[in-house]
């Protein structure tokens, strides 16, 4: 800028101030780079004023900053008595139209080479930014980058060109969406088995490994004892086989016969057998649309762990009850918990002063019936009272005779005959 002219009435003439370089408009979010140096007045790029003073060109063409401004330099200088400086000279002046088409090229210019690398994985990294290692296959397994690689460049003779302007197929179950990926079909040799296909080769199946604690062998008798497809080998896993044979054939001949359809086993004690050092194990088995698990006792004999047949089926059957339900009956033997009981129901002759009241449940424990026994009668006093069975609150697990007793007329009652065995096993 140039000084005043002399003609005027304004004070004496002030030197011009030095131009700092012009501060450089930096859009929202952009780092400010480095600020152009200024331009000397006279200097290639500035413009000269009617007054004979220079202004730098920004770029724009001449007259630009005037216009940008609206305002007089020289009217301004002669009523303030001073000139403005170059940075209020610029201040507010928009930025330059090449700038703004730099850096809206710029832009672009990412823009479209981040959206040709994420579309065309092999021509660069993928979008995490980590090298890619596998593919995912139709199979669900993992192909290795070489093999994935191997057969792109087969199927199309360059990265992200389609021969013949068509697109790779999609291998079936690959992923559609952003993450997809195209997978060329890779030829399998043999049949796969994950498809139905059967191996060339097959080892057979490992034998499996013998039970190796006492416990461990005798639920293993249990379970074959359960699943046998029939009577004959059920056998084979019950006690005392050779006495057992004809009872069982008999039994199944107006029985239904079969495998046992087992819910559950668990073990609820664990004994010897009376008089001997040979172990006795109790599971309690639960069977289907039964209303309680059935106890069952597996033994230990010389040829290993063998399974009461007799007490299974008969709580299986669930015998105790058929009986009671069928007045008149034939006599029967069970196995049963015994305990005294009170009697609130019809009268029976004799109660109380010639019988005595006890209960007597299956071994499922599901439900009870009342039974009676003769005061003079030798079991009763041998084998329950002399035993302390007849006690109030004494729980007895024993195998008795049960016989119906009565008529018509006077009434029926169940009369406890005899006691067969002190335990369950029938010893």
């Amino acid at each position: 800028m140039a000084p005043k002219s002399m003609d005027s009435p304004s004070p004496a003439p002030i030197e011009p101030k030095s131009r700092p370089p012009a501060p450089v408009p930096v859009p929202a979010g952009a780092s400010a780079g480095p600020q152009p140096p200024s331009v000397p007045p006279g200097s290639a790029g500035s413009e000269k004023r009617p007054d004979g003073s220079v202004r730098p060109d920004d770029g724009d063409g001449p007259g630009m900053s005037a216009a940008s401004t609206g305002q007089n330099r020289e009217a301004g200088a002669g009523a303030r008595g001073t000139e403005f400086g170059e940075d209020e000279v610029l201040k507010g002046q928009p930025p330059s139209r090449f700038r703004k088409t730099a850096v809206l090229l710029v832009v672009l210019g990412v823009a479209a080479t981040g959206i040709f690398l994420f579309a065309n994985p092999q021509t660069g990294m993928p979008a995490s930014g980590k090298k890619a290692s596998t593919l995912p296959p139709a199979s669900g397994k993992p192909i290795p980058a070489a093999a994935a690689a191997a057969a792109a460049s087969a199927s199309s003779p360059s990265p992200g060109v389609f021969p013949g302007g068509t697109a790779p197929k999609i291998a079936p179950g690959a992923t559609v969406g952003a993450d997809a990926r195209a997978v060329p079909a890779i030829p399998v040799s043999g049949p796969d088995p994950a498809a139905g296909g059967v191996p060339a080769k097959s080892s057979p199946p490992a034998a499996p490994e013998s039970p190796k604690t006492p416990l461990a062998r005798a639920r293993q008798t249990l379970e074959l004892f359960l699943a046998a497809p029939d009577w004959r080998k059920r056998l084979e896993y019950s006690l005392n086989p050779g006495s057992l044979r004809e009872p069982m054939a008999a039994h199944f001949q107006n029985h239904p016969d079969g495998p046992v359809p087992v819910e559950g086993i668990s073990l609820f004690t664990d004994e010897t057998v009376p008089g001997s050092t040979r172990q006795l194990f109790g599971f309690r088995v639960r069977v289907k649309d039964f209303p309680a698990d059935i106890p069952t006792a597996v033994e230990e004999t010389s040829e290993g762990f063998r399974v009461d047949w007799q007490s299974f089926q008969e709580t299986y059957e669930q015998r105790l009850r058929a009986f009671f339900e069928t007045p008149g009956t034939e006599p029967g033997k069970f196995r049963v918990v015994l305990r005294r009981r009170h009697y609130f129901g019809p009268a029976v002759p004799g109660q109380d002063s010639v019988r005595q009241c006890f209960s007597v449940e299956s071994p499922m424990r599901d439900e009870s019936w009342f039974v009676w026994a003769d005061l003079k009668n030798p079991a009763y006093q041998t084998k329950i009272a002399a035993k302390g069975a007849a006690e109030w609150d004494v729980e007895s697990f024993m195998a008795v005779e049960l016989v119906w007793s009565g008529d018509e007329k006077t009434g029926r009652w169940v009369t406890l005959k005899d006691v067969t065995a002190d335990n369950w096993q029938m010893r």
